[in-house]
């Protein structure tokens, strides 16, 4: 088994698996170049199975069942299925169904260059600090609400009865969990630690304010690691025009047609 094994993590359920299709279409020749393997946990293994197949990409993607889980349960079992289907060398790279990989070379360079887990910091909540003309009247009083109430830019979990919860004073920096990636036995060891929050909450009847996204970001608060920029995981909004060159893109569900 190759120690510099890059592997993809996705899961697609419902109407998930036809996104997931597309997003390894585009990249299906920069598998094969950049050598990375893809794990898929889906409730239609059959579909997905003639899918990798029609693409010649069979031996780079493993394939494994899971009921049909709808949001949010299927947003929050990403934390065991890494641990019970990832290896523990190399890299992971988890990453939503519903995303488009812009530029495959320069997210593989970023992972393979990773020593620690690296999240990426929200698109949503990326504004510029203070009073900035370019938000507009509307961003510019929920950035100052924001502050006020939370702390700090974010849907920070608030409720000390969640294992999710993050004390005021370490909201630092939001991430959304779309994407995040780093060396594989950190990576398995985060979703440990998350999927054991998660259960936790969900035996006292609790379900995070933002499930997933809340157990990483409060993860995040206790432990080292390592921060890119929304080019990551980049979306339409307008205090990121700057950035025209994204790496990855997170689908507009509005625009989709399935």
């Amino acid at each position: 088994m190759p120690l510099n094994k890059v592997q993809f993590i996705s899961v697609a359920t419902n109407d998930y698996l036809h996104r997931w299709k597309v997003l390894v279409e585009n990249v299906r020749y920069d598998m094969q170049n950049l050598d990375w393997t893809w794990v898929l946990i889906t409730d239609a293994v059959a579909d997905a199975t003639a899918f990798t197949k029609s693409l010649d990409l069979a031996d780079r993607i493993e394939i494994r069942t899971i009921l049909p889980f709808g949001f949010p349960l299927a947003s929050m079992v990403r934390y065991p299925v890494i641990v019970d289907h990832c290896d523990a060398i190399g890299w992971i790279c988890y990453i939503d169904a519903d995303m488009e990989i812009e530029d495959p070379q320069r997210l593989d360079a970023e992972i393979r260059s990773s020593v620690e887990v690296t999240v990426v910091r929200h698109p949503g909540f990326t504004r510029p600090r203070g009073i900035s003309p370019s938000l507009g009247l509307s961003h510019n009083i929920a950035n100052l609400a924001l502050r006020v109430t939370m702390g700090g830019l974010g849907a920070w979990e608030t409720r000390p009865s969640s294992k999710a919860f993050v004390p005021r004073r370490l909201r630092k920096t939001y991430a959304q969990a779309a994407i995040f990636f780093g060396p594989a036995i950190q990576i398995r060891e985060l979703s440990t630690q998350c999927w054991s929050w998660t259960e936790h909450d969900l035996r006292s009847g609790l379900i995070a304010k933002w499930h997933d996204e809340s157990y990483l970001n409060c993860w995040m608060s206790h432990n080292t690691h390592k921060v890119v920029g929304p080019e990551f995981c980049f979306f339409d909004f307008p205090w990121l025009s700057k950035i025209t060159h994204p790496v990855v893109r997170a689908v507009d569900k509005s625009k989709l047609q399935i």
